[in-house]
């Protein structure tokens, strides 16, 4: 029996945009099940040597243990009898992540993206500042975390900072969130205080890679603001005295809950509530 068509470029940019997105996946995933009528929909399927087989959920699901693969972050073995097509594809976009969603996303409305053209070239030169809802999201951080721990930073970062905001009202300050567009890129901060001129990124745990993550959340962010704008990491409790000197060294607070209250360790080294 022939085999089906190697995959194309374009397959293997789709492709590349789910594993990058939620990482190894099973064929009874809905997202590789919504990949697979994707790719089977790009091509002639009845003209295919197997066309029940062509581009199926299982094929889909072998292809992302091919990127696994290649992934240096990836504990597993993956699938290593990948193609010398997917190298390419993981070499030029794994680590450009902008330019991957512009060209999948050209792909997945039947557009042409020349080769050449980059993300900086099709967006424009500046980021326009929205005030927005303040509510929850998940940090990028996340994924790197087991499930159970996970679910617990998600929960106290969600509530910690409607506990923030809920004081800083209390206190007469006025509160937003900030999103900050350029193109297709989006960044949220968590909360900004407008009366005190601080922005804030919250973390629900106080391991090292969320502090550092903070830091560098809090400069992208800071760049779009005021000259004048302080920057604070909200935290659960308060972080060892290392990642405190880290805070410090990049200029930036830090804010945790105190018996009814919120205290916070200015780069001084001066420790105040929030008032």
């Amino acid at each position: 029996m022939a085999n089906n068509p190697a995959w194309t470029r374009d397959e293997l940019i789709l492709g590349l945009r789910l594993y990058l997105d939620e990482g190894q996946l099973r064929r009874d995933s809905d997202l590789v099940k919504d990949l697979s009528a994707t790719l089977r929909g790009m091509a002639d399927v009845e003209n295919v040597a197997n066309p029940d087989s062509f581009r199926s959920p299982s094929a889909v699901a072998k292809k992302l243990a091919n990127f696994a693969a290649l992934d240096p972050l990836y504990a597993g073995k993956g699938l290593v009898r990948g193609s010398h097509g997917d190298r390419e594809v993981w070499d030029e976009y794994a680590a450009d992540p902008d330019n991957l969603d512009l060209a999948a996303d050209a792909i997945a409305h039947g557009e042409l993206l020349p080769v050449e053209v980059r993300a900086d070239d099709l967006e424009p030169p500046e980021f326009t500042k929205t005030i927005i809802e303040i509510e929850r999201r998940v940090a990028e951080e996340f994924r790197y975390l087991p499930k159970r721990i996970e679910r617990i930073a998600k929960r106290r970062e969600s509530d910690l900072v409607e506990s923030f905001a809920t004081h800083l009202l209390h206190l007469g300050h006025t509160i937003e969130r900030h999103m900050y567009a350029r193109g297709r890129a989006r960044l949220f901060c968590d909360l900004f205080d407008e009366t005190s001129q601080t922005l804030y990124e919250a973390k629900g745990h106080v391991r090292r890679v969320a502090i550092r993550m903070a830091v560098g959340q809090l400069y992208d962010y800071a760049r779009l603001e005021s000259m004048d704008t302080e920057k604070s990491v909200l935290l659960p409790i308060r972080p060892k005295s290392d990642l405190r000197e880290l805070l410090k060294f990049a200029e930036i607070s830090v804010v945790w809950p105190d018996e009814g209250t919120f205290l916070v360790e200015h780069t001084s080294g001066d420790v105040a509530e929030v008032t």
